[in-house]
């Protein structure tokens, strides 16, 4: 067994520990920690649960009901009880899915730690009238336990969901092993034309047979009937601009393997690449 130990609070600028799960500009990323002293952060998945959606009742999670107004940066708490989460106070970062929803107006989102200057880069991008757009998104945390929101045009209405969160360890006090990771956390970035840009250990991917143009099957090496799983656009090349549209998935029977995705574009099943995040009890 291929043995990791991972360490406490460095921040999460040192992502790495043990199997991290990385979500930035659409993608992901796996890494794994030889070094054997210092301090690791290392991520835990949990069930996606929301912490904001600034949509109108009976949508509504979270303290705000209105979209984000133009140069607008919205801030909300994100340790502890908030929203539908429950975050642990030592959480250095995030992994949340955001959707942009309803925007009036081309724009984009970006999301980034509480007090910190605002960074020249958008996480997010939309077109007037837009279907909503997802994607994923990872976030330092800073002391306060606060993110900001900012929208650059028009209104937008946002939901977000967080998917795990990071943590620093002592090297000297907890172990955590490939094979544990792999089990709980599985991922595959996949790209338009069905093979797999990455992914984990014995994940493969294929456009679904006699499906629509945006039909793919996702297949993991285990039954998946209890896990949860998120999905989110991706860019076409990483650190581009997420491709517009959306992106959905479906469990299949009887094996319970796999998934089938389905990315549209408009009212139009098209081939777009896009990532699945599996989190298993």
């Amino acid at each position: 067994m291929n043995q990791v130990r991972t360490t406490s609070r460095s921040r999460w600028a040192a992502i790495g520990a043990a199997v991290a799960v990385s979500f930035g500009a659409g993608g992901l990323m796996s890494a794994s920690a030889t070094l054997s002293t210092g301090e690791r952060s290392v991520f835990v998945p949990i069930v996606p649960c929301r912490v904001m959606d600034t949509r109108p009742a009976p949508e509504t999670i979270g303290p705000r009901a209105t979209p984000i107004a133009a140069n607008e940066t919205h801030t909300i708490s994100v340790l502890g009880a908030n929203g539908n989460c429950t975050i642990p106070a030592d959480a250095t970062g995030l992994s949340m899915n955001v959707t942009a929803i309803g925007g009036n107006a081309s724009s984009f989102l970006t999301i980034f730690p509480s007090g910190a200057a605002k960074p020249l880069a958008s996480n997010l991008n939309w077109t007037a009238g837009q279907a909503p757009v997802p994607n994923a998104v990872t976030v330092d945390v800073p002391a306060d336990g606060k993110v900001s929101f900012f929208n650059l045009a028009g209104t937008v209405n946002v939901a977000a969901d967080i998917i795990g969160y990071y943590v620093d360890h002592n090297h000297d006090d907890v172990y955590y092993t490939k094979t544990q990771v792999d089990a709980q956390t599985m991922f595959a970035s996949v790209n338009a034309n069905g093979t797999l840009r990455r992914g984990s250990t014995g994940v493969s991917s294929a456009l679904f047979a006699g499906g629509f143009g945006g039909d793919y099957t996702v297949t993991f090496p285990r039954n998946i009937s209890s896990c949860v799983f998120v999905e989110s656009t991706a860019a076409t090349v990483e650190g581009n601009n997420p491709v517009p549209g959306y992106v959905g998935a479906t469990l299949q029977s009887p094996t319970s393997l796999y998934v089938q995705v389905y990315t549209i574009a408009g009212d139009t099943s098209v081939q777009q690449p896009f990532n699945v995040i599996v989190t298993c009890p």
